[in-house]
């Protein structure tokens, strides 16, 4: 299988966040993985370091992206929530992110 690029983890992490609630690294990490299918072989594919495995690091600039943009806000370490930019983003089309806001 063939990863997703990291601009195909931002509308997965949009969705996550729309509950509005506080979520973790690790819940966006897995949440990602799951809806992705990503399976345990992927893991095998790591990043030119030869330490990392390239999902997670696709996985951490999206989300990073979208912190960058300020559609989400970082409100402690590893620990995220959608805003009221982000929200309106999310409602416009999450599929369209990567291009409205990010590109």
């Amino acid at each position: 299988m063939t990863l997703p690029k990291t601009t195909k983890y931002i509308p997965t992490i949009m969705e996550l966040l729309s509950d509005g609630k506080i979520h973790t690294r690790k819940d966006i990490i897995e949440y990602c993985i799951k809806e992705h299918k990503i399976k345990n072989e992927d893991f095998l594919v790591l990043k030119k370091d030869g330490k990392t495995p390239l999902v997670y690091n696709r996985i951490e600039w999206a989300y990073t992206y979208l912190y960058q943009v300020e559609l989400i806000d970082r409100v402690s370490q590893a620990h995220y929530r959608i805003n009221s930019k982000g929200i309106e983003a999310f409602k416009n089309g999450a599929e369209n992110i990567y291009e409205n806001y990010i590109k």
